[in-house]
This record gives C-alpha cells, sequence and structure tokens, in this order.
C-alpha cells in the first residue's frame, strides 16, 4: 500500500503506474501555487495514449526546445484558455516553442472516423484565422492506422502538419 500501483492495459505488454488514493491525497494537501497538474485517473485504454504524450513532452524539452508544455488536463481548468472556441475539442496539449510559437499538440493512437477527426481539424483551422488565436500551427502525431485518413483531410489546412511518432522524434533530433 504505497504511493504507485501497478496497470497493465489489454493492448499492450507494457505495466504502468498510477497515483494511488494515499498518493493523491499527499498531492492535494501541497501548497497552492505548487504547479501541480490536476490529478485524473485515465481510463485502461487511454494509458498508452497518456504514455505517447509523456514520451512527447520528454522528447521535446530534452532536445531544449521548449518554452512550456500544457497538458489537455491543464488547459480545461485555465481560464485564460478559450475552450468554447474548440466545441469542447481542447488540444492534447499546447506546446510553447522557444521562439514563443504555440503549437497545439495532437496524438491519434487508434484510427478514428473521418467525420469526427474532420471537426477538429475544422475546429483548430478557424481558430488560426482568429486575430487573437491561441494557437499559431497543429502537429499532429499519428500511429499507422491513423495516419491515411488525416493525410487526406489536412492536405487543405495549412497550418497543420502530419507526422509519425518517428518522424518527429528523427526531425527533433536532427534540427
Amino acid at each position: 500500500a504505497g504511493y504507485l500501483a501497478r496497470v497493465q492495459t489489454n493492448h499492450s505488454l507494457k505495466s504502468y503506474f498510477r497515483a494511488t488514493r494515499m498518493a493523491q491525497e499527499l498531492a492535494s494537501t501541497s501548497e497552492e501555487g505548487s504547479g501541480m497538474v490536476p490529478l485524473a485517473s485515465p481510463a485502461i485504454n487511454e494509458i498508452p495514449h497518456a504514455h505517447a504524450l509523456t514520451e512527447l513532452r520528454l522528447s521535446v524539452q530534452k532536445a531544449n526546445r521548449s518554452a512550456s508544455w500544457r497538458p489537455d488536463r491543464v488547459l480545461v481548468i485555465d481560464p485564460t484558455f478559450p475552450r468554447e472556441r474548440f466545441y469542447n475539442l481542447v488540444p492534447d496539449a499546447i506546446w510553447t516553442t522557444l521562439s514563443a510559437k504555440r503549437v497545439a499538440v495532437e496524438y491519434e493512437r487508434t484510427r478514428k472516423g473521418v467525420a469526427r477527426v474532420r471537426t477538429k481539424v475544422e475546429a483548430f483551422s478557424r481558430e488560426m484565422a482568429r486575430p487573437d488565436r491561441a494557437i499559431d500551427l497543429v502537429l499532429w502525431i499519428a500511429a499507422p492506422g491513423a495516419y491515411q485518413d488525416l493525410d487526406g483531410i489536412l492536405k487543405t489546412h495549412p497550418g497543420q502538419r502530419l507526422r509519425t511518432m518517428d518522424q518527429f522524434l528523427s526531425e527533433l533530433k536532427s534540427s
């Protein structure tokens, strides 16, 4: 009965760890303004998604390419983030580069319906067209199953880039 509990998903042989109730209670008693990310207990099928986003964030930070990284858990409670303009389609994260570019990061691990993806792509395009926009660019990282549909949709949406995880990590290391 410690602070971490092992979790395994049905889709992966990897083991993940989550904070136990004791750890959550300890974290919730920390001082206000400590910079804690809101605690969340993702559904078991969302753990690989959260893992991939963590790997992206760590890679960006390790390459010294990040001024800040705000995950969706923070964006949904941030009073300065215009959630209503995104029609409840909050990006997985907003990465602010060292040159102050605000990049909405979207990781698609599985193939989604074309209409669902198109709705999100169009919401991001509308946001980028605003003079008071909250994002300057959208970076889609897609697993092989989701890549093809996104590739077709994004051809008509400038300002939205598509990469596989391997492509992005390679570009990050080479630049």
